[in-house]
């Protein structure tokens, strides 16, 4: 997965190109399963597929921010919906001893 210990796509079954639903839906359910989901680090984020190899077929992308994963930099290019704080440490900033 590029470097990163988790990563959560939320997508359509139908081919859209746009959101199919209200954004406060699944922003909702990811503030209540993104702190379990990302329970090693302190934050995630929710991005638009800018990057995606299918252009027609909306999704969102739930990662977290690991500067050593090999997409980080696309992960820093790509248009954030959200981030969602997790309380916890980042050991990829700090290491695996904390």
């Amino acid at each position: 997965m590029k470097g990163h210990e988790e990563r959560v796509m939320i997508i359509s079954r139908k081919h859209n190109a746009k959101i199919p639903f209200h954004n406060d839906v699944p922003l909702g359910i990811l503030h209540d399963r993104c702190p379990i989901i990302f329970d090693y680090t302190p934050k995630c984020v929710v991005m638009h597929s800018r990057f995606a190899t299918i252009k027609n077929h909306w999704h969102w992308v739930i990662s977290d921010l690991n500067p050593h994963a090999d997409d980080f930099v696309q992960i820093l290019e790509t248009p954030w919906i959200d981030v969602i704080e997790t309380s916890k440490v980042n050991k990829y900033l700090i290491g695996d001893n904390w």
